[in-house]
């Protein structure tokens, strides 16, 4: 997983976190790194992935056809996740957001 901090440009006080999946098996290892990255917690203090979204329905559905094009939208923890079919993951958490 490679990942990457930058600005956004909706408020100079969030920061972001880019990383990118490869694999279905790294999909939700990947996102759940980026998660305790952005948070600062370990991962296995992150409540379950599966209060959020169902991981298997999530990886299903970003790796079914490599064609489709697809990007999904979700909180988790209070965190902002967005992921693509193409492989890439954005977290953000917004300054001052409770969990």
């Amino acid at each position: 997983m490679s990942e990457d901090t930058q600005s956004t440009d909706e408020d100079d006080a969030d920061e972001s976190r880019r990383a990118q999946w490869s694999s279905v098996g790294d999909l939700t290892t990947s996102l759940l790194e980026a998660v305790a990255d952005e948070t600062g917690e370990d991962v296995t203090d992150l409540p379950p992935l599966n209060d959020a979204i169902d991981p298997d329905a999530l990886e299903s559905l970003l790796t079914r056809d490599p064609s489709d094009s697809i990007q999904l939208a979700f909180s988790y923890t209070g965190v902002r996740v967005r992921i693509d079919s193409d492989g890439y993951l954005f977290v953000q958490q917004r300054t001052g957001t409770e969990r």
